[in-house]
């Protein structure tokens, strides 16, 4: 078993890696601001400036997608901390073990043990 978990963790981190190695790439090679907006460049296809075209406000696709894209790893990767970790990692102990006073749990991430039977 030992052996198969190295496997599967060791393809985790190079997924990880292939999809962050060229969102950070992508950042540096298309410094544009997502919100910008241009009303002349509305509705515009790809061109040296902009990859992909430009939106019905003029605002770069290509910056969108990647910024959209950068939020999304993010997000993914508090996910996967707070699975891995579990919540008694994502919360204070105080919150963690409903010592805060009232009769639920403070933390919103608590679930509570499972009794067998």
């Amino acid at each position: 078993m030992r052996g198969s978990a190295s496997v599967a963790g060791r393809a985790g981190l190079l997924l990880a890696a292939a999809l962050a190695v060229p969102l950070a790439l992508a950042v540096l090679l298309l410094p544009l601001d997502p919100s910008a907006m241009d009303l002349g460049q509305a509705w515009a296809g790809p061109s040296a400036a902009h990859p992909l075209g430009c939106d019905g406000l003029g605002r770069d696709v290509a910056a969108r997608l990647i910024a959209g894209t950068g939020a999304s790893c993010a997000i993914a990767g508090l996910a996967l901390a707070l699975a891995a970790g579990g919540p008694a990692q994502a919360c204070p102990r105080s919150m963690a073990d409903g010592s805060s006073g009232s009769r639920r749990p403070a933390c919103p991430l608590y679930t509570a043990p499972r009794t067998p039977g």
